[in-house]
């Protein structure tokens, strides 16, 4: 994981999305490439990541940095993509002034670039440096003229999708934190919702069913209990 401004060519495969973007590279014990990504989070034009934390489901999340190209803000950012390179969420917090290391109009910033820790419930803790008053999402005054924040995030959401084993049987993939429970509903409508099975807590964070009943169900979703 690092930081690109290239377009796709060469050894790079996945498009430019921001000047600069977060770019993820998955490689086997050989050192051969396996996939490519690049990431760019909500209301970010550039995107400058630090930290990346593996997840207990085989994915990770990258954290750091970044904002609109007018650099009228500058936000913390986060990035979840699973053990393909999907991504599977992504957010951004900040308030109405300047967030994280870069831009900072001190030599050398007086914190760290951007941290993300998983915590024992599930959720996250997200550390960093920042300019803003209360305005946006945060919600604690300014100290000093740049202070140390914290946000601790909830745990998060289940993620559902399909995937095709090596004998070509379709099944669907659970992904959510291994603390708790979750059941994947199926729905012929988008309306009544019916519980098709339930796992939890998962150590591995991730679990695989095949629906026997698909023929009755054309939607799906996963929920926490």
């Amino acid at each position: 994981m690092g930081i690109s401004t290239s377009t796709n060519g060469c050894l790079k495969t996945a498009p430019l999305l921001g000047m600069p973007e977060m770019w993820a590279v998955r490689c086997d014990a050989s050192g051969n490439a396996l996939w490519d990504r690049s990431y760019l989070p909500t209301l970010m034009d550039f995107y400058w990541a630090f930290n990346l934390e593996p997840t207990h489901d085989g994915g990770y999340l990258g954290c750091g940095g970044g904002g609109p190209n007018d650099r009228s803000a500058y936000y913390y950012g986060i990035v979840k993509f699973d053990d393909q390179g999907n991504k599977l969420w992504d957010q951004s917090f900040g308030g109405s002034a300047l967030e994280g290391k870069p831009m900072r109009p001190f030599t050398p910033p007086p914190f760290e670039p951007e941290r993300i820790r998983r915590t024992a419930d599930g959720g996250f803790l997200l550390v960093g440096a920042s300019m803003s008053p209360v305005s946006g999402t945060k919600t604690v005054p300014l100290i000093g003229d740049e202070d140390f924040w914290v946000l601790k995030l909830g745990p998060e959401p289940p993620s559902l999708r399909g995937e095709f084993t090596a004998e070509g049987q379709f099944k669907l993939c659970l992904i959510g934190p291994p603390e708790f429970e979750h059941t994947i509903q199926g729905s012929a409508d988008l309306v009544t919702w019916k519980d098709l099975v339930t796992w939890g807590p998962t150590p591995a964070g991730k679990e695989y069913w095949t629906d026997q009943e698909k023929l009755a169900h054309r939607f799906y979703r996963a929920v926490r209990r």
